[in-house]
């Protein structure tokens, strides 16, 4: 690193030598394109301190962070306590917004569940390019349009409602008849003349909008030292 510190900790020693300088490399890489530091943390445990704390004063008291307004992101994830966390400082905060980091966060905790840590690295390297990347160049990072499962399951017992409603309405439209007391009234001599005439149309028109991903800001708070940090857990 050109400021001289390690850009990859791996206190718990789950990267293999080759992995760790592959990660160390690319970190470098990615953090003097676009003038920030991003780090990585795999601890055994967190000490006394919650996951956050520790985050935040690992970025902090280790010297990281780029610019008069220290720009870094840091991702921690400790074995022990089976915590992670991503935490982000100065110009990172604005550009890892709280809907971005919840939605790597869920790809890279899918390749921490499995115990693929060196998986887990690359991902967050290469979100760390397009994250920066786009916020450097007035690009922003999209977080991508998905339907969840509460989603899902709120449009079809909508679709059921609409259903039920139909087959009522249909139904009580066919029982209008009113039985005659005496059908000669309505023909006489082999002729038959409408008195009463009702017709019922039911339309059933359901419209479907795709739902624009907004971005939602970052939530921050102040660390141990003093400053301001973003970030979230994963």
């Amino acid at each position: 690193n050109e400021n001289g510190r390690d850009l990859v900790f791996d206190n718990a020693g789950v990267l293999s030598e080759q992995e760790f300088n592959n990660i160390e490399a690319r970190l470098e890489e990615v953090s003097n394109a676009y003038d920030f530091d991003a780090v990585i943390a795999i601890v055994n445990n967190t000490g006394d301190k919650g996951i956050v704390s520790f985050s935040d004063d690992f970025f902090d008291y280790r010297g990281y962070g780029r610019g008069s307004n220290r720009s870094g992101v840091v991702m921690v994830i400790s074995i022990g306590t089976d915590k992670r966390y991503i935490s982000t400082s100065g110009d990172c905060i604005n550009a890892y917004t709280d809907d971005i980091i919840s939605y790597i966060g869920g790809d890279l905790a899918a390749s921490v569940d499995k115990k693929n840590y060196f998986e887990a690295c690359e991902k967050y390297i290469k979100y760390a390019d397009q994250i920066m990347g786009g916020y450097r160049s007035g690009k922003p990072f999209t977080v991508p349009f998905s339907i969840g499962v509460l989603e899902i399951i709120i449009i079809a017992a909508i679709s059921v409602i609409v259903t039920i409603i139909g087959s009522k309405l249909a139904k009580s439209s066919m029982n209008d008849a009113i039985t005659p007391i005496d059908a000669d009234i309505y023909a006489k001599g082999g002729s038959a003349t409408v008195t009463k005439s009702r017709d019922l149309f039911l339309y059933s028109n359901v419209s479907r909008t795709k739902r624009q991903t907004s971005s939602s800001g970052s939530s921050t708070h102040t660390s141990s030292s003093g400053r301001t940090h973003g970030g979230g857990s994963f």
